[in-house]
């Protein structure tokens, strides 16, 4: 049976001294889009219609769990499970019009935040406030703060890949066509619910994962890190709450590994698998003591994974080793 630890807020001690925005440089692309998204979610409140709202709602699946959660996250970046091309290729088409980042920029972010969690190296730190934490880091950057070679690196599986690098080079003019044909299909409530409410929503809904689930909520495994496990965030996030189970078994298809913590996007690739369109689905042991791949295709054994099964993500390093300072 899965031990809860703690059910106490865990946050990593801050670094020597505050963040200065003097430090920082603003992306101000990424931050005049930003604005602009928000500004058409205020919009949206005065075009309200039925139709637009459901749909939006729609969307926030079809991007958010079939899209981000799913294709960008477990399939791509984790490889929890295998599947045909043209499925791949529909679930990063869902991700493409999320407006979060190309596949492979999204693949490497969150690898390096897998091994400088709760470190200065970590993409997203939550020493710095909960406003940085949850948004800032994509659209401030440090020279330091951040930074490390895993930001550049791709994994063997995935290099000269056609498909990812379509989607890498065309990701962003997909979204702005997909604007188009909200407006084309229902007007302005439509481009304004669909198209803005629906993208900054998901975007605050991904984004929770890394401030909100290492800061709130209970922890069943020991990682080096913050992370817990969120009901909240997860409800939102189709799953991606459980985020501690998911940092102690980064490769598991499945993050909710108990009956209350449900897990939509984990019953979404059960069902794949039991249709016969995914396979090599990876989840924990049942003592959780390591991983076991499912042979969904015809066959109910499982098999124990080797390391050569395991995606290679270096472990971090112990928190005191990491530096605590800035450089100068």
């Amino acid at each position: 049976m899965l031990e809860q630890k703690s059910t106490q807020v865990f946050v990593r001690s801050a670094p020597k001294r505050n963040l200065k925005f003097s430090e920082l440089r603003v992306r101000w692309h990424v931050a005049a889009l930003l604005f602009l998204l928000h500004a058409g979610t205020v919009a949206s409140f005065f075009y309200i219609t039925p139709s637009a709202v459901l749909w939006a709602a729609a969307f926030c699946v079809i991007t958010g769990l079939f899209g981000v959660t799913v294709g960008y996250h477990r399939m791509l970046t984790h490889n929890a499970f295998q599947t045909y091309k043209w499925v791949e290729f529909l679930h990063l088409m869902a991700s493409s019009i999320s407006l979060q980042q190309g596949p492979l920029s999204w693949l490497r972010i969150h690898r390096a935040h897998h091994s400088f969690s709760d470190t200065l190296k970590d993409p997203h730190p939550q020493f710095f406030g909960f406003l940085f934490g949850h948004s800032g880091w994509s659209f401030l950057s440090h020279r330091t703060i951040g930074r490390s070679e895993q930001l550049k690196q791709i994994p063997l599986r995935l290099q000269n890949n056609r498909m990812l690098e379509f989607f890498e080079a065309f990701h962003l003019p997909l979204f702005f066509i997909s604007l188009g044909l909200f407006y084309w299909w229902g007007g302005l409530p439509y481009l304004l619910w669909i198209g803005f409410t629906r993208t900054t929503v998901m975007m605050h809904f991904t984004w929770s994962v890394n401030s909100l689930a290492h800061r709130f909520g209970y922890r069943s495994f020991n990682t080096n890190d913050s992370s817990t496990n969120n009901f909240w965030v997860s409800l939102v996030s189709f799953g991606e709450g459980w985020h501690n189970n998911h940092h102690r078994f980064p490769s598991s298809a499945r993050h909710g590994l108990t009956a209350k913590e449900f897990d939509l996007s984990w019953l979404w690739i059960k069902f794949l698998g039991a249709i016969g369109l995914a396979w090599n689905i990876r989840v924990p042991t049942e003592d959780y003591s390591a991983m076991r791949t499912l042979k969904m295709r015809g066959q109910s054994a499982s098999i124990p994974e080797t390391s050569s099964d395991v995606e290679n993500i270096p472990a971090p390093l112990p928190y005191e080793e990491q530096p605590t300072t800035f450089a100068p």
